[in-house]
């Protein structure tokens, strides 16, 4: 039987949907990183790239977060509630891009399906359904937490402005007490979705 993805058209599209997504998403996590790290830009993206593992992302943006003075408590939360998330994702995404797709005619029908690999029992690996829609509907989740970390980001990069117009003009806690509020407003607003599309 032929691999499904080399026949299924919509198949093979929600997974390539999926995949350019993902890296969208990807670079959301980086340019958070960037910001938090306030090296220079190359210097940041070189560092940043020898961070493979979405784990370890996590926990150096969540330590920069922690020893970043200049954002308020609601953003620094947000940034690792959305890499929280990120990584959550990060399992499922891999096992849609990485394991096997297969056709079952056990009961007469063809019926797509996915290996799943099992880290206990005998059973190296299961079967479980899969389908377009099913993709298409994760990619969509994906393309949410997108926009999450892409607004994150946002008010990040506004912060940091903040934060650097203090230094020059305004040193007063009032003045910052007045920035910190206006971020905090900002994450009040609902984020814009980043993009969908529906098959």
């Amino acid at each position: 039987m032929p691999n499904p993805i080399e026949t299924d058209f919509k198949l093979a599209l929600a997974l390539g949907r999926l995949a350019g997504r993902w890296g969208q998403a990807e670079i959301g996590v980086e340019m958070i990183y960037t910001t938090l790290s306030e090296m220079p830009y190359r210097k940041a993206i070189i560092s940043f790239s020898f961070h493979k593992s979405v784990a370890t992302q996590r926990d150096i943006i969540s330590h920069l977060a922690d020893e970043t003075t200049w954002i308020a408590e609601e953003l620094r939360a947000e940034i690792k509630s959305s890499l929280k998330e990120f990584v959550d994702k990060s399992a499922k995404r891999n096992g849609w891009i990485h394991f096997p797709f297969g056709v079952s005619t056990a009961d007469g029908t063809d019926e797509i399906y996915k290996m799943t690999r099992a880290r206990k029992g005998d059973v190296l690996y299961s079967k479980t359904p899969a389908s377009h829609k099913l993709i298409t509907e994760f990619a969509d989740e994906v393309s949410e937490l997108t926009s999450r970390l892409y607004r994150a980001h946002g008010l990040l990069t506004l912060s940091y402005e903040n934060k650097l117009a203090a230094q020059r003009h305004d040193h007063s806690p009032q003045g910052l007490s007045s920035r910190l509020h206006d971020i905090q407003a900002l994450l009040a607003v609902p984020a814009p979705r980043f993009q969908s599309s529906k098959d």
